[in-house]
Order: C-alpha cells, then structure tokens, then sequence
C-alpha cells in the first residue's frame, strides 16, 4: 500500500512542473479558437471530460506497476538486499582530490538508477507523447526529488543503502555535498580571516557596543539561499543552450553548460 502511495506521488510532477490549463466554459470559445487546426487539436485536449473513477484507477495500476519495475528500492527488494559497505579511505583533512575521487565512486553507482528513472517515465501514460525538450526538462528538473522517493527506504543516519546493496556512509556523502573543498583552502580561509577581521574591527570603531556586525554576518545564509534560487532560475537556459545566444563568459560564471550548482558552497561558513 505504502509503495502504491509512493508510486501514486510521481504523478505530481508533471503537474508540478507545468501547471494545469483550466478548462473554458464552451461559451469562451470564439470561432477565432476554431479556425486552425492545430488551435482545435489544443482546445480538444484542454477540455477533455474529466477521468472517471475507472481510468484514475487505472491510471495508478499502470504507474503502480512501472514503480515496482523500475524503482530502486521497493519494499520486497530493501527484505532481500545485502549491505556492501564503500572502499573508501577518508583521510583526516579532505582535499580537492579526495572530494573528486568520492564524487567519482558516488556518481557511478547513482547513474544506472538514471536509466531507470527514464524507462519508468517511459511507462508513465502519456509521458511518451510529450515532446522530447519537454521529457528531458521534466526527468533532469525532477530527477533528483524522484531519486530520494525511490531511494529513501535506504536512506538513515548511517548513510544511504542503494538498490545494488552499496553503502555510502554518512562520513562519505558529507565529503561530496557538504563543503567545496578549494586547491589551496588554507589560503582561502586565511585571506577570508583577513578579511572578516578588518570588517570587524572597522564596524567595532564605527558603531561601539553595537550588533550591526553579528547581524551582518547572519546575513549570510540569506544570501546563501538567493544565490541558490538564482541558479535554478537559469535551469531554462541549460536545458534550451542550443536555442539561445548566451554570451561565453556569462554562461562560464554561472555553469550553464553543467547541471550543477555554481561554487557555493561552504569556505569555513562564518557568520552562519
């Protein structure tokens, strides 16, 4: 029942994604809404009755069934499924290369749950139909939400179990996604340091026995989130960079030519 429910949830997000086009009354339809064909066949399909009991029914079965095809972890696969722990050497001091290497191993045992997600969209009806920018847009900008639906059954403190009994412990997922480790990150700290200690002493002398400095700093994570939303703005143009002119150095320094967050992450994190 649990996996039905699961599996009933992915039928959110197309809707999500594109928003649902409210039906007009026959009244609103003028003969200029009539006079193409290609205006008809839309028309036809935005106000078509609404799905019976039977084929709402229906429709869950079909995605039920894709689901237990294709997802990575079910609940009859998680009884069955074997820990292998990660052969992985965590050193005391992360580095550039150590975060790449992990990044490696993680994004090879991730990737075939990629083609499953796929061939589950395959399944689901009506998503073949669709046109294929508006597939590739919908799996890219919903995978990752998908990943942990179909995942989360192997998801704890310890770290996170995969359909292929890989364990990836907590220690090592935090080398991938909690910091952006730098090629000289004692140098970046330092001048950081540097930095924030001559605003603190400057705001000390401006403003004395005042808390305009702790209130700045706890900007920050305000400033975080921003920069996180303006990147996912610019989703629009990497799933369409071949039908848009960008200049170079603006699609550089904001990696429209990667699917991935811009250098945002943490130095030392102050202030937060």
């Amino acid at each position: 029942m649990c996996d039905k429910r699961l599996a009933t949830s992915y039928l959110l997000f197309p809707a999500v994604r594109f928003g649902r086009v409210p039906k007009r009354p026959p009244k609103e339809i003028s003969d200029a809404d009539t006079s193409d064909s290609e205006e008809k066949q839309e028309v036809s399909s935005t106000t078509s009755p609404e799905p019976s009991k039977v084929e709402i029914n229906q429709l869950i079965q079909m995605v039920y069934e894709a689901h237990e095809q294709f997802s990575a972890m079910t609940v009859k696969r998680r009884r069955i499924l074997s820990e292998n722990p990660i052969q992985f050497i965590l050193t005391e001091t992360p580095s550039l290369s150590n975060q790449l290497h992990a990044w490696e191993i993680y994004t090879e045992r991730v990737t075939p749950d990629i083609h499953k997600t796929v061939e589950f969209a395959k399944r689901v009806p009506g998503f073949p139909l669709l046109h294929s920018g508006d597939q590739q847009a919908l799996i890219k900008s919903s995978f990752f939400r998908i990943f942990l639906m179909r995942t989360y059954r192997g998801i704890s403190s310890r770290g996170l179990l995969l359909a292929d009994g890989t364990m990836l412990p907590s220690s090592f997922l935090t080398i991938i996604f909690e910091n952006f480790y730098y090629h000289s990150k004692i140098e970046v700290d330092r001048i950081q340091d540097m930095l924030v200690s001559a605003l603190k002493m400057k705001l000390s002398e401006e403003f004395p026995d005042s808390v305009v400095y702790d209130l700045l700093m706890s900007k920050i994570s305000y400033l975080r989130e921003l920069a996180t939303h303006h990147d996912k703005i610019h989703d629009v143009l990497r799933y369409n960079l071949d039908s848009v002119k960008i200049p170079a150095l603006y699609s550089e320094i904001y990696y429209l030519e990667q699917s991935c967050e811009p250098h945002s992450g943490r130095i030392s994190e102050v202030g937060s």
